[in-house]
């Protein structure tokens, strides 16, 4: 016994107790806005993630709110510590993989990574967008090391990326393509032509979560679509630029459009996405028109047609929009991510007094509702700091080409795909907030920081594939 003690037992123990020192450090540095702020931080469609049951009725999938009211019975803080949990272990993981840093350097890159990016804010957000920038980590950390990581690992990647796309569509439609983009990275550049079982999963897992949010739409409101609100969504943007309305004038005398009997009010239109929201608290034109849900398939069918109609306008509106993302570096200190949030009944504090009436005096003691949260936010040094990402991260690429680095190169090609490729999904089919390019904007960092742990050891220092 006193030698399973020695040998077994007491080095676990050790590692064990090692481990959580550096994992609490660094779980609180990734969730410190959210500590600083005194509660997550929330916007106005975090009311959907608060109250579990109106995302039944909403055009959100329902998996994420099902999961914040599943932790949120404990406390809604919870949330947020199993979200910085989680960055930590992917980003440790992440950089194991690649590099062969000892745990005490390994701990210190992700500190770094954490100081110089804006993922503690992302972490501490009561909202999936988290999901989508380590969806994407996922796809490349199961697809592009020649070697398969342990089972155990690659389940846990795997249930990431299943999490990240029935929690988001967007994050599908993202990460769908760019696992495929993987897969030939891996063999064109890597020199790696077999996929392990790991990858094959992973190609077999995307269709997969395409099905299940799809069940989950039909069973939910009887409408078996991919994405429910996403033809109101498209319709809206091809409102806001112009392009619905003449469609409408010109077909409207002949072809039988339900929209036609609101054009006067949609050219009136003088916000953005006026048609989803409505203004001035009035009823939006999306919901009395049904919209949002159109089983029928009606708005899905109508902006096809516009698009069709100007492919040209519709095709510099994508591309626009796409730039104004890439240059959406930080969160817009104006705008209804950090700022106060209102009172109506239906609002995000209603949904707390209801849900949740013990943590409603946290929410109203919170920075962001006695408006210091925006104070606190660096957005000048993040703009430097992603910037200077962009800049490294095509210098690391050429070097790692030069070096004939097959493990950094497919790195840096595939975030380079990732960061453009989320901006022309988003930037294509909905307006171009910044938040849905800070989603993915930490990467570029990730990928410099494993080149800078990678190169003093030699391209060669560790054998494909890692621990």
């Amino acid at each position: 016994m006193p030698r399973v003690w020695a040998h077994q037992v007491r080095p676990t123990v050790i590692n064990a107790c090692a481990g959580l020192l550096l994992l609490m450090p660094l779980v609180i540095l990734a969730s410190l806005p959210a500590i600083l702020n005194g509660f997550p931080i929330l916007y106005d469609d975090s009311n959907v993630y608060v109250g579990f049951s109106k995302t039944l009725g909403a055009p959100y999938p329902p998996f994420y709110s099902a999961a914040v009211w599943a932790i949120g019975l404990i406390d809604m803080r919870a949330v947020i510590a199993v979200q910085a949990m989680i960055v930590v272990l992917m980003l440790a993981f992440a950089i194991t993989r690649f590099t062969p840093a000892s745990t005490p350097v390994i701990a210190l890159a992700v500190a770094v990574l954490l100081v110089l990016t804006q993922l503690p804010w992302l972490t501490s957000w009561l909202t999936p967008d988290l999901l989508g920038g380590l969806g994407g980590l996922a796809v490349m950390l199961l697809t592009l090391p020649p070697k398969p990581a342990h089972p155990w690992a690659s389940a846990v990647l795997l249930a990431v990326v299943a999490f990240a796309c029935i929690a988001a569509t967007a994050s599908l439609l993202m990460l769908l393509p760019f696992a495929l983009f993987c897969v030939a990275v891996r063999r064109l550049v890597a020199g790696s032509p077999d996929l392990d079982r790991a990858a094959w999963a992973l190609l077999a897992l995307l269709p997969l979560c395409a099905a299940i949010s799809i069940a989950a739409n039909y069973v939910i409101s009887d409408n078996a679509t991919l994405a429910k609100g996403s033809s109101a969504r498209l319709f809206s943007k091809l409102a806001d630029n112009r392009l619905a309305q003449p469609y409408l004038a010109e077909h409207c005398a002949t072809d039988r459009i339900p929209a036609c009997a609101h054009l006067s009010e949609l050219e009136s239109f003088d916000e953005a996405e006026q048609f989803l929201w409505g203004k001035d608290g009035a009823p939006s034109l999306a919901r009395r028109l049904d919209a949002w849900d159109d089983r029928s398939g009606e708005y899905a069918h109508l902006s096809r047609r516009i698009i069709l109609a100007y492919p040209g306008e519709a095709g510099h509106i994508a591309w626009r929009d796409t730039v104004i993302l890439l240059r959406g570096l930080t969160f817009e200190k104006q705008s209804r991510e950090l700022i106060p949030l209102a009172a109506p009944e239906g609002s995000v504090r209603g949904r707390i007094a209801t849900r949740h009436p013990k943590m409603l005096p946290a929410f109203l003691d919170a920075r962001q509702q006695q408006d210091t949260l925006r104070a606190i936010y660096p957005d000048r040094f993040y703009i430097l700091s992603t910037l200077a990402s962009y800049i490294l991260l095509p210098l690391v690429l050429a070097v790692a080409l030069i070096r004939r680095d097959r493990l950094l190169a497919p790195i840096c090609i595939a975030t380079l795909a990732l960061l453009l490729g989320s901006a022309a999904v988003h930037g294509s089919l909905s307006s171009p907030v910044p938040r849905y390019n800070i989603k993915v904007s930490w990467l570029p960092w990730w990928a410099v920081t494993v080149a800078l742990l990678r190169w003093p050891h030699g391209r060669c220092a560790r054998p494909p594939g890692g621990r």
